[in-house]
């Protein structure tokens, strides 16, 4: 099975490859965004062992990915997460997708396999791999990962260490360094002090009389 927007950074083509040196019939299922890479790259490789459903709703498309016996995941582009990933496991469905982006925090070795981008030869040989996982364990691993609940409760953990990171670091972060904070009274005074000695020793200097430095006359 493989679904989601038609388009090349999907990598469509990819997964009708993998799956022609498996041996295995693919389903394709989503819009068709890009209408001439369907009809150059998709549409000719299309028959009896590669067949697009269509656009499908939700409850249809939950039914088909449902009854895959693996969800192959292609992008040839970095995808900050892989939504078809949580998808697929929430139906019990494993994987085998491409080792890039956020690709990896998703998929493990008990809901199924990362092969290198583009390797489509080695995702083919993974596809026997994934079809012996439990997906019970994929659907369990999804619920753990992918939820709503497991989201927000990440969400809560890393406000919790950032909360606690302030805490921390309050001194730091509320009180400036003695470098940075604003000039007072004292010091105008010891700026004003500094002016008067330096216009002192100008005015000898311009005199030729000698200047008293720290014990030693300099002219």
């Amino acid at each position: 099975m493989w679904f989601g927007r038609i388009t090349p950074e999907k990598g469509t083509h990819l997964a009708i490859e993998a799956a022609r040196r498996a041996g295995m019939p693919l389903v394709l299922a989503g819009p068709i965004s890009d209408p001439q890479y369907f009809a150059e790259r998709v549409e000719p490789e299309l028959g009896s062992e590669v067949r697009y459903a269509g656009h499908l709703g939700q409850d249809a498309l939950a039914r088909v990915v449902g009854s895959a016996g693996a969800a192959l995941v292609t992008p040839t582009w970095d995808e900050p997460y892989g939504l078809v990933i949580a998808e697929a496991m929430s139906c019990g469905t494993p994987v085998v997708a491409f080792d890039r982006g956020g690709v990896p925090e998703l998929v493990g070795p008990r809901c199924g396999r990362l092969v290198p981008p583009n390797d489509v030869a080695a995702m083919a040989r993974a596809i026997p791999e994934v079809l012996q996982l439990s997906r019970l364990v994929v659907r369990r691993h999804a619920k753990s990962r992918c939820s709503a609940t497991a989201m927000l409760h990440s969400y809560l953990a890393l406000y919790g260490r950032l909360i606690d990171d302030v805490r921390n670091n309050h001194d730091r972060v509320l009180r400036p360094s003695p470098r940075l904070r604003a000039s007072g009274p004292r010091d105008e005074h010891r700026r004003a002090d500094a002016s008067a000695g330096h216009g002192v020793d100008q005015s000898r200097r311009a005199r030729g009389e000698p200047v008293q430095r720290g014990g030693a006359a300099t002219a």
